[in-house]
Parts: C-alpha cells; sequence; structure tokens
C-alpha cells in the first residue's frame, strides 16, 4: 500500500545537491501493558514502509514496543545521528493506538506529537537545520472506532491518498516540517 504514495514525480529535484536522501525511523507499537488491545498485524506495515522507504533510498532503523522513556530516547538518538549529515530528509514513522495529538506508548502513556517536532527544531538539533522533517503517525484520533472487513480493505486503500489531512505546522520549524 505505501509504494504507491511514496512514489515521487522527479526524485532528483528532491534531494538535489545532497549526497542522500536521508534517514528513517519506524516506531511500531503494537502489544500494550495498559489492557489497550493489541494491534495484530501492524508489523506487515511496518515491512511494506521499510520496503519502500529503503527503494527510495532511506536508511531505515525500526523499534517496537517501546515506553515512554524508550520513544523519548529513541527519537533525540535517531535526531542527534550523524548519518544525517549530508541528508535531504528525515522521516520518522510511528504506528500505535492514538488520540488527537498523541499516540500511546507500551505502557499506554500520552506521547505527544508536538515533543517531537521540539526534539527536531533547529534550536534543539541544529545538525537537521534547513533538512525536510517528514512525521507520518498511523493511528486513531479519537474514541469512534472503525470497523474494517475484507470488502473494504481494497476501497480503503484507493482512497487513502484522498483522506491524508495536513496538520498545521508549528513555529518551531515552519518551513520544513510535514505531519500526516
Amino acid at each position: 500500500m505505501f509504494r504507491h504514495y511514496f512514489a515521487f514525480q522527479n526524485q532528483n529535484t528532491f534531494h538535489e545537491g545532497k549526497r542522500k536522501i536521508g534517514c528513517a525511523l519506524i516506531v511500531n507499537i503494537s502489544t500494550f501493558t495498559d489492557g489497550s488491545d493489541p494491534r495484530p498485524g501492524s508489523e506487515r506495515d511496518v515491512s511494506s514502509l521499510r520496503l519502500t522507504l529503503e527503494a527510495r533510498g532511506y536508511e531505515v532503523t525500526t523499534k517496537s514496543d517501546l515506553t515512554w522513556n524508550g520513544l523519548f530516547n529513541a527519537i533525540q538518538s535517531f535526531a542527534e545521528d550523524p548519518r544525517h549529515d549530508g541528508s535531504a530528509s528525515l522521516l520518522i514513522s510511528l504506528m500505535s493506538h492514538g488520540s488527537n495529538g498523541v499516540i500511546f506508548t507500551k505502557e499506554g502513556s500520552p506521547f505527544y506529537i508536538s515533543r517531537i517536532q521540539e526534539i527536531l527544531s533547529n534550536r534543539n538539533s541544529p545538525r537537521l537545520a534547513g533538512m525536510l522533517k517528514m512525521i507520518i503517525v498511523n493511528s486513531c484520533r479519537g474514541r469512534l472506532r472503525q470497523i474494517r472487513t475484507s470488502s473494504n480493505l481494497q476501497q480503503d486503500a484507493q482512497s487513502f491518498s484522498h483522506q491524508l489531512t495536513m496538520e498545521p505546522l508549528t513555529e518551531l520549524d515552519h518551513c520544513n516540517t510535514i505531519i500526516w
């Protein structure tokens, strides 16, 4: 599913003048210790996204079932990673249960997406200044459950690109942070 949505029209213009397109961090939280329902099958999403990003030239790191501290440390370490030097972009993908503006960690603690933006800001991560920063969040954004059946999965995939919403960008890096 991800392959279709990451097709760049002209890859050369995206990272012109840079040695590489960049690094990606995929975080999948599929089991929870607070009694929340597990997210079976999410490993397939991780695998598909990883293959897609690697095919586009990203160096991909994956992490699974992180606690709040584990997620904070993983994002902080990713922001400080010297592999970003000479890169055009970075991408962080978060997959978990969530609500508006947050995802839930393994122990069910809310982790605010704005915290990630703060970590990646030019002020806190000068190595990343001027770099395109993309954050993809794959989670619920409220309390209503969506019931999926095999009959509507293909329809969902076909209409996915029309359902992407762009969140308002913050003042932290107003010109180069994209959130899906």
